[in-house]
């Protein structure tokens, strides 16, 4: 923002004010909000490491998924879509690589996380619990972020290259991802291809070529490791 506007501190207090913003929010905050307490009580020996704990800590590692893979994956398509008409291009560039590392790095590990749980003896018990409530959240996360995008078209603006229809698909199109890792079976219509394939040329950063004068890089470098320590015996 500081890169993009002359006036960068009322443009912050304008987005800090935007109260709809928040509100979508409020599903993620209700569940985090449970958690934190639990452990809080946990820590003082008010409660103990049971089933219902346990099941507390897959709800929430399951919603910070959804949070990452669903709300983020909204905002970075109206961000990168700005961008590709020709506007804040530093802002999309300095968010670019957060996206892929939320989209690659978080979500996989998220997802990796919860997969080996669910194999374990209170894994397998706290899957078929939970479900109902994780449909429930996932429910409210996509209703919410639906709403929003209404709320941002309210005005009659309009954005070169999209539409209101458009994000909406893509929110869908990105719970699709959630509804079958969880096996949630929604009755949701969920797009069959990506309703906004231009987005995947700032989401994949390597398919973005560029020379060093003319920005800064981002792709990952490759081989500039040695790698020296082959047949070695480290003694921890």
């Amino acid at each position: 923002v500081r890169l993009s506007f002359d006036n960068p501190d009322e443009v912050l207090s304008d987005i800090l004010s935007f109260q709809e913003s928040k509100h979508r929010l409020n599903t993620v905050a209700r569940v985090f909000n449970k958690t934190a307490t639990l452990g809080y009580k946990y820590m003082l020996g008010e409660i103990k490491n049971d089933q219902a704990l346990y099941n507390q800590v897959l709800i929430a590692i399951a919603t910070l998924l959804m949070l990452e893979r669903i709300q983020f994956m909204a905002s970075f398509a109206i961000t990168f879509t700005i961008a590709d008409a020709g506007m804040f291009q530093p802002i999309a560039k300095a968010v670019q690589k957060i996206c892929q590392d939320e989209l690659e790095v978080h979500c996989e590990l998220g997802k990796e996380v919860l997969l080996n749980e669910f194999k374990t003896e209170r894994g397998i018990i706290a899957k078929k619990q939970i479900l109902p409530e994780l449909k429930e959240i996932f429910n409210e996360i996509i209703d919410s972020e639906l709403d929003f995008i209404t709320d941002l078209f309210s005005d009659g603006e309009q954005l070169p290259g999209a539409n209101e229809s458009l994000f909406k698909k893509w929110v869908l199109f990105s719970g699709k991802d959630i509804d079958r890792f969880f096996g949630l079976d929604s009755d949701r219509e969920f797009p069959r291809f990506n309703p906004m394939p231009s987005l995947e040329n700032w989401i994949n950063m390597n398919k973005q070529q560029a020379a060093a004068q003319e920005q800064d890089l981002v792709a990952y470098k490759v081989n500039v490791v040695v790698r020296d320590d082959q047949d070695m015996i480290f003694e921890f």
